[in-house]
This record gives C-alpha cells, sequence and structure tokens, in this order.
C-alpha cells in the first residue's frame, strides 16, 4: 500500500496515552507523597528519591511522544513528496496522449478517402492491394489507442494496490506504450494520405493529357 504506516508499538497503548499514565501516576505519587509528610511517617511511606526517578519516568515519556509525532512528521513529509513524484510522471504520461487523440480524427478521414478510392469502379487489383493494406494499417493504429485508452489504469488506482517505485515504473511502461502508439498513427496516416496523393496526381495528369 502506498500510504506508510507507524511501526507499531509492542506495548498495548501508543505514546500519547503511556504520557496520560504517566502523568496521572506522578499527580497520584504526588499526592501520597504531601500525605505521608502530614502523618510524619514519610521516611516509610515514601521516599524522595521516588520522586525524582518518577520525574524521569515522566520525561522519557513525554521523549517518546515527542519521537512519535516526529516519525508520523517525517514519513507524511516522505509520503506527499513521492505522491508529488507520481502525479508529474502521470502528467507527462498524459501529455502523450493528449498529442495522440487529435490523430484519430486524421485516420478516420484517411479511412474515407482510401474508401472511395476502393470502391472506384476502374480500380486495378495491384491497387486494391495496396488501399487494402493502407486502410488495415490505419484500423491497427486507431486500436492500439484504443486498448491503451481502456486498459489506463488511474493513479488513484494505483496508489490502492501498488508501493511508490511499482507505480513510476508502470506510469514510465505506459509512457512509452503511447509514444509507440503515436508513431504507429502518424506512419498510418502518412501511407494512406501518399496514396490517396498518387492517386489525384495520376487524375490530374491524365486530364492535361485528355487536353
Amino acid at each position: 500500500m502506498e500510504h506508510s504506516r507507524l511501526r507499531q508499538s509492542r506495548l498495548p497503548f501508543g505514546p500519547l496515552a503511556l504520557n496520560y499514565i504517566l502523568s496521572f501516576a506522578f499527580a497520584v505519587l504526588q499526592q501520597s507523597y504531601l500525605c505521608a509528610a502530614n502523618r510524619k511517617y514519610r521516611q516509610h511511606a515514601f521516599k524522595p528519591n521516588d520522586m525524582r526517578y518518577l520525574s524521569l519516568l515522566l520525561i522519557f515519556g513525554l521523549g517518546l511522544t515527542s519521537c512519535g509525532e516526529d516519525t508520523a512528521a517525517v514519513e507524511k513529509a516522505a509520503t506527499e513528496a513521492a505522491q508529488a513524484a507520481q502525479q508529474t510522471a502521470y502528467d507527462a504520461m498524459m501529455e502523450g496522449h493528449d498529442r495522440v487523440m487529435p490523430l484519430m480524427g486524421n485516420i478516420t478521414a484517411a479511412e474515407e478517402a482510401l474508401k472511395q478510392q476502393l470502391e472506384a469502379a476502374d480500380i486495378s487489383e495491384d491497387r486494391k492491394d495496396l488501399l487494402m493494406a493502407a486502410y488495415e494499417q490505419l484500423e491497427d493504429a486507431n486500436d492500439g489507442m484504443m486498448d491503451w485508452m481502456k486498459n489506463l489504469k488511474s493513479l488513484d488506482d494505483l496508489r490502492g494496490s501498488m508501493d511508490n517505485e511499482a507505480i513510476i515504473t508502470y506510469i514510465k511502461e505506459e509512457a512509452a506504450d503511447i509514444a509507440k502508439v503515436e508513431t504507429a498513427m502518424n506512419a498510418a496516416i502518412g501511407a494512406a494520405n501518399e496514396l490517396v496523393g498518387e492517386h489525384s496526381h495520376d487524375g490530374d495528369d491524365h486530364s492535361g493529357h485528355n487536353h
């Protein structure tokens, strides 16, 4: 789990509870000391050194409480720093996603252009094969983007099931994957546009000869 937890004490109560117990014990024994003095058997009921030992014990309890609070503060700061690094890495990965999203519209437009040429009556078998290959390349690139988005986990989900190192590793891998998707989509769009452009140029050449 991402959120670090304080190491549990072997005592059945925490440092703060110990502080309260020691404070109460100190007050009770102090009252006993005063009562013993009034009854004139102070030397038998309660020795002066006992007060010194009890004071040291109380100081130890206060120190233990402070130590526990300092440890909690350090661990909280470490957790916040780790989460900030995770957020930075996740945002950088999503920038890749934001670059790829507009390409999905370009893929749709390229597919429509290929369909129009595939429906032409005078298309040759060789050109039909080229157009179909380009169309399939576009579909594969688009599927790659859809799969990436479908499988991507949110940062909250990651924090609920992974430690910091695993989260950073996951984000780096997803960033590399979306970069591959971007490359595949640009390549597919470029290949399709090139085929469509070749057909347009051929049409222009034929028109010029007819004149």
